[in-house]
């Protein structure tokens, strides 16, 4: 192989990119030829091995099924156990836990890991079917997984947050906060234009910004906008939206709208009585509003 440590240019004058070409070209046709000459004599083998695996494979792995299901069973039921008997998580027993979390992970993994040398050493290799069994346990040991619940914290408190202050201090990359955004908009402490680039990398979809702006803003109290509403004609569309934003229900919002609108008539009923009669008619209460009735 000491020609592939020369350099392109001396391989190719001395022809070796022709002849890896020409190599492997010839390699690749000889085994296709191999493939089709052998094709009819392991057509046969292949038949056989089918019939053999539908005849006696449905057997073969129910036998195998339960006693191999009731290992990996009551294996997880043990974990289970254990943690259970602990009782409630708390951070004063969480690395206790966590210990003997691992020292059963462990032991569990360690045991798959002997499994499998016990097929190897019973079983020839290439018929060692069961070695797969092996992993499987190792793999619900979960050992990798447990260390990771203990490891990472201790890291992430240790150094990692640590390290993540002083990052952001150097890059200052953070974005306020899309609800702080829109309170400071609200209150006109950025622009338009500063909480649209807010928006822009915030990720929420175009038509919901314009919902989000608006819940920015502060609603106006009705009740304190109802007692200025006095001996004039009554906003109910205003008086509607304006209780809508204070997301009151519906059924409410029209049985306010009546209260305040005869609230707003009460200085007019209240003195039209005492002015009397005028011409046989008389002024009449009707839901909230004033009428003129005959007398």
């Amino acid at each position: 192989m000491t020609f592939l440590l020369l350099s392109a240019a001396q391989r190719e004058a001395r022809g070796f990119d022709n002849i890896l070409i020409n190599f492997f070209s010839s390699a690749v046709g000889i085994a296709g030829k191999v493939v089709v000459a052998v094709e009819s004599q392991l057509q046969p083998l292949a038949q056989i091995f089918a019939a053999s695996f539908q005849a006696g494979g449905p057997a073969i792995a129910k036998d195998l099924a339960g006693p191999l299901g009731d290992l990996a069973k009551s294996e997880f039921q043990g974990v289970q156990d254990n943690l259970s008997a602990i009782g409630r998580s708390t951070p004063e027993n969480a690395v206790a836990t966590a210990a003997d979390a691992i020292k059963s992970a462990f032991g569990f993994g360690m045991s798959s890991a002997a499994v499998a040398a016990l097929f190897e050493a019973t079983f020839p290799e290439k018929l060692n079917v069961l070695n797969g069994v092996g992993p499987m346990l190792a793999k619900m040991a979960g050992f990798d997984e447990v260390v990771e619940q203990i490891r990472d914290p201790l890291y992430h408190n240790a150094f990692g947050k640590s390290a993540e202050y002083h990052y952001r201090s150097i890059f200052r990359p953070e974005l306020p906060d899309e609800f702080d955004a829109v309170l400071w908009h609200g209150r006109g402490l950025l622009s338009d234009d500063q909480l649209k680039d807010i928006f822009k990398y915030s990720g929420l979809k175009l038509e919901y910004e314009d919902a989000f702006v608006q819940s920015g803003y502060r609603a106006v109290q009705p009740r304190a906008l109802a007692t200025a509403i006095q001996d004039t004609p009554f906003p109910r569309d205003e008086m509607r939206s304006l209780l809508k934003f204070n997301g009151y229900r519906p059924a409410d919002i029209e049985l306010m709208l009546h209260a305040f609108e005869g609230a707003s008539t009460r200085n007019v009923r209240n003195q039209l009585p005492e002015r009397g009669h005028h011409r046989g008619r008389a002024w009449h209460v009707d839901g909230g509003r004033g009428r003129l009735g005959a007398y």
